[in-house]
């Protein structure tokens, strides 16, 4: 198990592809020399204590990559807009932090966007419209304070995975139910 925060010298591994931290100690912000790992296509920091404040808008800067996981640590604040500049994003896995506000509305550009886990956060308001276009195959959104949604079709919903056009949806604290298109209190 690793403790403690990223060091200064992660900057210097030019050709990482993929950084597989999942489930350590690791804590504190982000080291500047971060930025410079220009050709990472995957990061794995689940299971951290990483944050202590907002995600970093400079993830938006690393645009090759595919897969990124920054669930389970403590995060706060709002999600980053940039992370809507990641053109090439497939995975987008964010819950169980403690985010608030709403899902930026740059988040609609992410046209490769395939799974997004916003669950588990303090988020609220709509989801943006521009989710409908996305080729999103799993949504997860519940335990949230408030989030609206509508249109979004053919998708995995918290576990569920049903061809369902949902019109409306609201996941605050309640759970959808796709055989009865209805949402119950948990």
């Amino acid at each position: 198990s690793l403790s403690g925060v990223l060091p200064s010298t992660i900057g210097n591994l030019s050709n990482l592809n993929s950084l597989y931290l999942m489930h350590n100690q690791l804590t504190g912000p982000f080291p500047e020399s971060f930025w410079n790992l220009t050709g990472l296509s995957g990061l794995y920091l689940t299971g951290n204590q990483l944050g202590g404040g907002q995600i970093p808008a400079e993830f938006g800067s690393l645009q090759n990559l595919r897969l990124l996981y920054l669930n389970s640590n403590q995060f706060s604040g709002t999600i980053p807009p940039e992370i809507g500049n990641l053109s090439n994003l497939q995975w987008l896995i964010l819950n169980s932090n403690e985010l608030t506000g709403s899902i930026p509305s740059e988040l609609g550009n992410l046209s490769s966007l395939n799974v997004i886990y916003l669950d588990h956060n303090q988020l609220e308001g709509a989801i943006p419209i521009d989710f409908c276009s996305l080729p999103l195959t799993h949504v997860q959104f519940q335990y949230n304070v408030s989030l609206i949604a509508c249109a979004l079709a053919s998708v995995r919903v918290g576990g569920v995975s049903e061809n369902v056009k949902m019109t409306f949806l609201c996941m605050g604290k309640r759970r959808f139910d796709p055989k009865g298109v209805r949402a119950r209190e948990e």
